[in-house]
């Protein structure tokens, strides 16, 4: 709500600038709070391997960090497929 009513002096503020407030604020609140894909995809790989490289591996956690994965995964192509659609 702060980005959209930050109007810079500006009485009215254009909607143009408006988007562009919330758009930074969002990408803003992404970094902070670690909702990276790409990042969380690697993090997750990582305790999968270390999960099978384990000398006995919990097969249930192994079935849900796959399922992690692939999420991690869809959602690393979302978020490319809308950078796309940016341009």
């Amino acid at each position: 709500v702060e980005a959209w009513n930050n109007q810079n002096g500006n009485n009215l503020g254009s909607l143009v600038e408006r988007f562009g407030n919330v758009r930074r604020s969002l990408g803003r609140w992404k970094r902070e709070n670690g909702i990276n894909s790409k990042e969380r995809l690697c993090v997750l790989r990582s305790d999968l391997e270390a999960e099978y490289s384990s000398g006995s591996p919990d097969w249930g956690k192994i079935k849900y960090l796959k399922s992690e994965v692939a999420k991690a995964f869809r959602d690393e192509e979302e978020y490319w497929r809308q950078k796309s659609k940016d341009k």
